[in-house]
């Protein structure tokens, strides 16, 4: 791929060249977060810890700045992540001066971005991989540039956030039912086999288990001791699946906990087995001195569980679509 600066019509599309370039995500994203009501746009201190947290980010090479007589008019970053053996995930960045989100000049900078990925997809020897890229409800330009190129919708989300006042709810659990920790690798295999038969279910979407678990378990994010889970006995019926990402609380100043998943027997969909989860993970988070729990929730599948966590107080904080498109290698 060819590096060097390329002027046309006195647009200029570069890669990144000093850590001053991270200042642009301010430049853009206090001109667009206005118009565009982004509450959580991408700032340069955060843009810069999080991107050099990345196992296999280089700067230099997944960074393209376009600039308008040296004003920056776009920047556009990538990072791949590692899903199981050579299966690869190119999650994508982009921050647009708003006057210039329908160019074609941007057009053809996300063209040069893609091809960035296909060829180190292609330097990495991956077997499968695609790009990913998420866009809040507001940003309309950001759903016509992906769909333009051919990316589609795979998730549709809301993520919701609730702080630990007014989170004490108590839920009486049907009979015979209790909750146990996955203390053993037998339980813990036995909870991810639920949890994703309830996504397959949902979704229709197969997950291959065991490339899953190898990648799953080299993140250090990755704790089955903070799942709750109810069995009937020898059978699982619900799972919370729970976990603190340490590292970002570090990078970003926070302190939170995540309710990844909650996945129920569809047998107990009129009992408080939802809400039981929720009740023993934000319990489970409060007692750890976390200070606020995210849940991310699929609303077009999962309605009924958005309803349950808005009335633990959890409060919508970005309405996001993710894209997806699949690299041809």
């Amino acid at each position: 791929m060819n590096t060097n600066t390329i002027t046309k019509n006195h647009i200029e599309y570069r890669n990144w060249q000093k850590d001053q370039d991270y200042q642009i995500f301010d430049t853009l994203a206090n001109l667009y977060s206005p118009i565009y009501r982004v509450n959580h746009a991408i700032t340069a201190n955060h843009a810069k810890t999080w991107l050099e947290a990345q196992d296999f980010f280089e700067p230099s090479e997944m960074i393209i700045v376009v600039e308008k007589q040296q004003q920056p008019i776009a920047l556009l970053s990538y990072y791949p992540i590692q899903l199981a053996n050579q299966n690869w995930l190119f999650r994508i960045w982009v921050a647009i001066h708003p006057e210039w989100t329908r160019s074609s000049a941007i057009a053809k900078a996300f063209v040069q971005l893609e091809n960035k990925i296909r060829h180190q997809a292609q330097q990495m020897q991956c077997e499968f991989a695609s790009m990913e890229c998420v866009y809040q409800d507001t940003e309309k330009w950001r759903q016509q540039l992906l769909e333009s190129r051919d990316f589609t919708r795979k998730e549709f989300h809301f993520e919701l956030s609730t702080n630990m006042e007014n989170c004490a709810q108590v839920f009486q659990l049907p009979k015979n039912l209790t909750i146990q920790p996955a203390d053993c690798l037998e339980k813990e295999l036995q909870s991810i086999d639920f949890s994703f038969h309830s996504i397959h279910q949902l979704t229709g979407y197969e997950i291959k288990k065991d490339n899953w678990i190898a990648a799953k378990r080299k993140q250090e994010n990755y704790n089955p001791f903070l799942w709750k889970i109810i069995w009937d006995r020898e059978n699982i019926v619900g799972v919370a699946s729970n976990y603190i990402d340490q590292r970002e609380n570090q990078l970003l100043g926070v302190n939170r906990g995540y309710i990844e998943k909650i996945s129920c027997h569809p047998k107990y969909k009129n009992t408080n087995l939802t809400n039981k989860l929720f009740a023993e993970s934000i319990q489970m988070f409060k007692d750890m001195g976390v200070e606020e729990v995210i849940y991310d929730v699929d609303i077009l599948n999962e309605a009924e569980e958005l309803t349950i966590a808005e009335s633990f107080g959890f409060q919508a904080k970005k309405y996001t679509v993710c894209m997806q498109k699949e690299i041809d290698l």
